[in-house]
């Protein structure tokens, strides 16, 4: 779990954090699960962290020392390691679609299961690096690459790749017939992982454990797409648990329209605290409650398998959260009034992502749009 000590000593800048590196060698920071969104973390001296199940989403790692560093089950999407070391690093499982590793030093780097879709590798030194047939090199994005140490074995020897080349050159072939079973995906459903953040997984029909701390995973959790891997939560504000079952006749409060609440109430209204309000739509709110109203940190599951995990502020989604659709693809970023908005970053079914500013539901510059669709949020019932 992240020390909030070493965050705090990043928000220094890179010459306090590396000077104090220098001055504490022995010691590995831990930084999983923490949330560096967005951070310029530029120059930055993290060798050997454990950064495993980072958000590191749209982070600026440019020349940062990596080496050695454990980025198992990362969300890097959209980062930039330009001229990065991650030599050695443990990338496996990690999400780096379209990320920017450009001249970056990759070699012995173990990327086993880990996502490069649209990645940029123009110029990387990729010796001895460790890639697999459930590593995703799709569309991948560079003039050229090394396979040897110290700018040797370049390919292509002259000019540029075309098209599609260097995946060709990269993706490992694919395993015998036999050698894996798949899984017959037969729907995907979204459930809540430990931790705060709803993820969607294909349900398979298998008796699949979804593990947050082990590197392990078996040959079936290896064969379910990269989306359906990434069961790692990101650490947010609001880390909520899985909404529990609700209580056998332990009713509150029933509102003339239906709704049920689950909690002490006082004075016609859900006391400070946490308690649980379902509508007659099927909806649901586990949370926090101020002043009658959701505030704080909770998490509103909507009947037809969309689900918000974050802050709330007057039964409105405000500040940092989790927005996932029903078909698994999701937005993790800032939020008010019941939208996207500020920076964020959308993540695609396959993987891919799209970060920046985010107003109103939709990303600046572009016409994606966070919500897909209309969001109902009801409010807190009066009486």
């Amino acid at each position: 779990m992240v020390d909030t000590d070493f965050l705090a000593l990043i928000e220094q800048g890179a010459e306090c954090w590396n000077r104090w590196r220098a001055a504490h060698p022995e010691i590995q920071p831990d930084l999983s699960t923490a949330y560096l969104f967005g951070l310029t973390l530029a120059g930055y001296d993290l060798s050997s962290a454990n950064l495993a199940r980072a958000c590191l989403i749209g982070a600026n790692l440019r020349t940062a020392n990596l080496s050695g560093a454990n980025l198992s089950g990362a969300y890097a999407s959209s980062a930039d390691f330009s001229r990065a070391t991650l030599s050695g690093a443990d990338l496996s499982r990690g999400n780096f679609g379209e990320a920017n590793f450009s001249e970056a030093d990759l070699s012995n780097a173990r990327a086993s299961g880990a996502n490069f879709a649209s990645a940029n590798l123009s110029g990387a030194c990729l010796a001895g690096w460790q890639v697999d047939p459930t590593t995703a090199l799709s569309d991948l994005r560079g003039s050229h690459v090394y396979l040897g140490l110290d700018g040797q074995q370049r390919r292509p020897q002259t000019g540029q790749f075309p098209p599609g080349a260097l995946t060709a050159l990269l993706q490992p072939p694919a395993p015998k017939p036999g050698a894996v079973r798949r899984p017959r995906q037969r729907d995907r459903r979204p459930v809540l992982i430990a931790g705060g953040t709803i993820a969607a997984i294909a349900a398979t029909g298998l008796s699949l454990t979804l593990r947050s701390n082990s590197s392990t995973v078996t040959a079936d959790e290896q064969a379910l797409s990269i989306t359906a891997r990434e069961i790692a939560s990101v650490s947010l504000p609001c880390q909520e648990p899985e909404p529990p079952a609700l209580p056998v006749g332990s009713v509150s409060y029933e509102y003339k329209n239906g709704a049920v609440y689950y909690g002490e109430f006082i004075d016609g209204q859900p006391a400070d605290g946490r308690g649980i309000m379902v509508y007659p739509s099927g909806n649901r709110y586990d949370g926090e409650y101020r002043a009658g109203k959701r505030a704080g940190c909770g998490t509103f599951t909507f009947s037809n398998g969309r689900g918000y995990t974050g802050q709330f502020e007057a039964d409105k989604f405000s500040g940092q959260g989790t927005w996932i659709l029903e078909n698994g693809e999701r937005y993790i970023g800032e939020f008010k009034d019941n939208q996207c908005n500020g920076q964020g970053t959308f993540i695609f079914s396959n993987g891919s992502s799209k970060s920046g500013v985010w107003h109103q539901g939709k990303l600046l510059n572009g016409s994606l749009s966070c919500e897909q669709g209309s969001l109902d949020l009801p409010a807190s019932p009066d009486s």
